[in-house]
């Protein structure tokens, strides 16, 4: 009787062995496939495969189609993080992503929320369900800003949390033809006090002594935090992102001159008061496109009028 309750035990002690062993190797394997469940893709100019990695032949002001694909069931609040360079050092990267949607199984239970630190890495944040096993996918584009030529390379990218759907890497686009010559200017007031709301007006121009007319430009304003622009206020297809306003500009012909770009902006009633040495903040860029000339606008920061 001792023998066998002997080898009843140790019986036993091998079936709670295998069950430890299979229990841990079926949560590696869901992890595993957790990983591999989720993948960051996008496509290259002229294709219509989706790919993991390294897109090609886009230019300046593209919208990138991109995708986070779902291959299996991950269940409800999945909570998402997309990271794209803004700003990639002192270069223009990707102005935004845009468009999101989803399919048919994939619901927002939060939808996308832009955070926009000042270290250039800004980031879309959101949650979704899946419903079922079956692929599903959230849509969206990238857009490349003007001026992302100055980027080295493949150095651009996008990626995200769960870390486990990749970098998506975007080769830099090539610089246009020719060589305009692009100035901006701006003006404001001198001095503001919390609850006053502020005119500014942008001007530009594709200099006389330029050789080619001016494609493919975008005109940004760079805003301090305690000024908030008026929305119902921001002139000619002016979009807000964060705290920046983009224009994409005409052809800009030699010695073109605009100066049509005016709008209001309030500084807050808990803010202090903007004085020339914090209208300096107030940066103004004329983007060069995608033209191989940089100079003057590739130095940036222009400043308001008057400084």
């Amino acid at each position: 009787m001792t023998t066998l309750r002997r080898n009843l035990a140790r019986k036993n002690r091998l079936i709670r062995l295998r069950v430890l062993v299979l229990t841990l190797a079926g949560m590696a394997l869901s992890q595993s496939l957790m990983q591999a469940a989720i993948a960051l893709e996008g496509q290259s100019n002229g294709s219509t495969d989706w790919i993991g990695g390294n897109l090609q032949n886009w230019a300046e002001l593209d919208y990138i189609p991109c995708r986070l694909h779902f291959t299996s069931a991950q269940g409800s609040n999945q909570v998402i993080t997309l990271n794209f360079e803004h700003q990639n050092g002192t270069k223009p990267g990707v102005q935004n992503l845009f468009d999101f949607t989803s399919s048919s199984n994939v619901v927002f239970s939060s939808f996308p929320t832009l955070s926009t630190p000042s270290s250039g890495t800004w980031s879309y944040s959101f949650t979704v369900n899946v419903l079922d096993n079956q692929p599903g996918d959230v849509w969206f584009s990238a857009r490349l800003a003007a001026g992302a030529h100055l980027n080295v390379g493949s150095s651009l990218a996008l990626s995200g949390s769960p870390s486990s759907m990749g970098n998506l890497q975007i080769h830099k686009p090539g610089p246009g033809p020719g060589s305009p010559d692009l100035q901006v200017t701006a003006s404001g007031p001198t001095t503001a006090s919390p609850g006053d709301t502020l005119i500014y007006t942008l001007g530009y121009t594709n200099k006389s002594s330029a050789s080619n007319s001016a494609t493919g430009i975008q005109l940004t304003a760079v805003l301090p935090s305690e000024v908030t622009v008026v929305p119902t206020n921001i002139p000619n297809g002016g979009t807000l992102i964060g705290t920046t306003l983009y224009w994409d500009l005409p052809n800009l012909a030699v010695g073109a001159v605009e100066d049509q770009h005016c709008w209001r902006a309030g500084l807050h009633q808990s803010g202090s008061n903007i004085e020339r040495r914090r209208r300096s903040e107030l940066r103004r860029q004329l983007e060069p496109g995608r033209h191989s000339r940089d100079e003057p606008c590739a130095k940036r920061g222009f400043q308001v009028a008057n400084e």
